[in-house]
């Protein structure tokens, strides 16, 4: 825990990290738009891993929780310093709780999900966007280093890296397991665990976005935890719709 604290407080005494393209501009348009469309009063709000605070214009009620002490420095609203495997609140504090792109980068991310329905109001929205499915050589920058500088194995690896990348490929693989994880949730109506792929983050230095990853998630295996915890969504509602899921956020309903 000390290790990636300390990494992510020298990222974001930098200019670079979570410098905004992912989570500004749209994002909050997007973000106001569902909490004007779902709540008819103003909700309490909940950011897990908000960076450089892009979504602070959200609301009074908005509050940021990360786990670098320095991010605290781009806020104005309130901002807690905290991990979101024990998160600082108590429960169901939370009308709208968000996240983009930090679950990727937990090393336990269903404690993380299960912090998140536990702060989480009844009938309140989950708003989760991931990294979904990062490749476990990411860490390794082989998409930016040379090379030169890459031993044997690296080089090999980093020569595959077209075919490996293929869409193809990629899903020809993603929807064996898909139906699997279906086949096991048809018949028990639960995923007792979040399935996941664990990574060894790089918390060295920063390569390029998710070099710094521990966890390739599908969104699909996601998806069909949070339903086997009571979790509703229209885009997550059917085996077809949840098998054919593409990358994107998940906005889930708590029950």
């Amino acid at each position: 825990m000390r290790r990636s604290r300390d990494f992510y407080d020298r990222q974001y005494l930098s200019e670079i990290y979570a410098d905004g393209k992912y989570h500004g501009g749209d994002r909050v348009s997007w973000v106001q738009s569902l909490i004007k469309e779902r709540f008819p009063a103003e909700p309490m709000i909940l950011e897990i891993g908000p960076g450089r605070g892009h979504l602070q214009p959200l609301g009074n009620g908005y509050v940021g929780c990360d786990i670098s002490i320095e991010a605290g420095r781009h806020f104005q609203k309130p901002f807690v310093c905290g991990t979101a495997e024990a998160l600082p609140f108590d429960d169901q504090s939370f009308d709208l709780v968000i996240s983009f792109t930090v679950l990727e980068h937990i090393i336990q991310p269903e404690v993380a999900l299960t912090e998140m329905d536990r702060v989480l109001k009844k009938g309140g929205i989950l708003c989760l966007d991931v990294a979904w499915r990062v490749p476990p050589w990411r860490p390794l920058g082989l998409e930016v280093r040379p090379y030169q500088n890459l031993n044997g194995h690296e080089r090999v690896l980093k020569f595959c890296l077209p075919a490996l990348n293929f869409l193809w490929t990629k899903a020809i693989f993603r929807l064996g397991a898909r139906l699997l994880r279906e086949v096991r949730f048809l018949f028990s109506n639960t995923a007792n665990s979040l399935a996941f792929i664990p990574i060894t983050p790089n918390w060295e230095e920063f390569l390029l976005p998710d070099s710094d990853a521990a966890a390739s998630i599908d969104n699909h295996a996601c998806a069909l935890w949070l339903h086997s915890r009571g979790f509703q969504s229209s885009l997550t509602s059917t085996v077809a719709k949840r098998v054919f899921l593409r990358c994107g956020p998940l906005l889930m309903v708590k029950a």
